[in-house]
């Protein structure tokens, strides 16, 4: 957006709507009532389904904790995303809104969600991190993420997803081709060199692919210790919550990624023969991937389905025994540390 505000004639040259005019593609041809709405239930359910997983999240007991603080603050990226992204779309596709009916409104909305997506990207990422340093040394995770540190990781976010949608051309949602893209005038004019080069830098590309690679590097060291740790774990009870996180670390890491890829290689994908009918999968599969979330949590969250009574299930002794007395022994240590009871 830097040249919105420091370079018009660049903006000009782009962005300009007095070279053609909007119902040269008719009106008919724009709106798809159906497909907007069905995306603004999708993304209407999805909200609702994450409401009250953000308020089990902001429960005193929790938000104290900075991995809930994490998950809170990928809350509220999500739910305004799938407001951006699934239930104005909607709008837009039910009434055929393209770029140059609404050009500013649309550009900042595309600006807006351009940045959502990369805020979500790095805190699922940090996200990772803190589990990962969680799961290996409590310590360690505290030292990173706890107390004041968490306001740096969030004001590093926003400071990091400025820099990438001040520089990077939002993604504007096209009724026509029902997807997110950064061509501005798709449908009305074929795109030349200059614009292409203008409209798909390539160093947004490399920032995603380095989030790729982190990601990637985050979840293989988060196996390798799983798998080390499962070795050595005597109690079941503690193994079955090793597990549940694993997993839950496991589907948001593997949705982040798939969304991440697919962000990376749009410009090849709507460049194929059939990049058509490939580029607005991409829309659903985001839509979903914001609300993956809470189902998730939902699912395999114990505490945050006791916290929203949806889980009563009583705690269990590791071994199914209750109410054991304990009894005196002594014992007698050896050379080598092993306990020997005294007869």
């Amino acid at each position: 957006m830097e040249f919105f505000f420091f370079d018009p004639i660049k903006f000009g040259r782009f962005y300009n709507c007095s070279s053609y005019d909007v119902s040269m593609v008719p009106l008919d041809r724009r709106q798809k009532p159906l497909v907007g709405a069905l995306t603004i239930a999708l993304g209407t359910i999805l909200t609702c389904l994450y409401l009250p997983c953000l308020f089990a999240l902001s429960r005193p007991k929790l938000i104290r904790q900075p991995c809930y603080q994490l998950m809170f603050f990928l809350g509220l990226v999500n739910v305004t995303e799938l407001c951006a992204a699934a239930i104005c779309a909607g709008a837009f596709a039910i009434f055929g809104t393209v770029f140059c009916s609404q050009p500013t409104f649309m550009f900042w909305h595309g600006v807006l969600g351009t940045g959502l997506f990369f805020t979500e990207l790095m805190t699922s990422c940090s996200l990772a991190l803190n589990r990962l340093l969680n799961f290996y040394n409590v310590l360690l995770a505290e030292r990173f993420f706890g107390g004041l540190k968490m306001l740096f990781w969030i004001l590093l976010f926003f400071a990091l997803t400025f820099w990438v949608s001040f520089w990077d051309p939002p993604h504007i949602y096209n009724p026509i081709l029902n997807s997110f893209i950064q061509i501005p005038h798709y449908g009305y004019i074929e795109l030349d060199t200059e614009s292409e080069a203008f409209l798909f830098p390539l160093w947004p590309r490399y920032f995603s692919v380095a989030i790729l690679c982190l990601t990637t590097l985050i979840y293989s060291a988060f196996l390798a210790i799983y798998i080390s740790k499962r070795k050595q774990v005597i109690t079941i009870g503690m193994d079955k919550k090793d597990k549940s996180v694993f997993v839950q670390v496991l589907w948001l890491s593997l949705l982040s990624f798939s969304v991440n890829l697919a962000y990376t290689f749009d410009r090849e994908a709507s460049n194929l023969s059939f990049g058509q009918f490939i580029v607005p999968f991409y829309t659903y599969g985001f839509i979903l991937y914001q609300g993956s979330p809470p189902v998730i949590y939902l699912l395999l969250n114990k505490t945050i389905r006791r916290e929203l009574n949806l889980d009563n299930t009583p705690t269990v002794h590791p071994i199914g025994i209750t109410n054991v007395k304990p009894f005196p022994i002594s014992v007698n240590v050896s050379k080598n540390g092993m306990m020997i009871p005294v007869k």
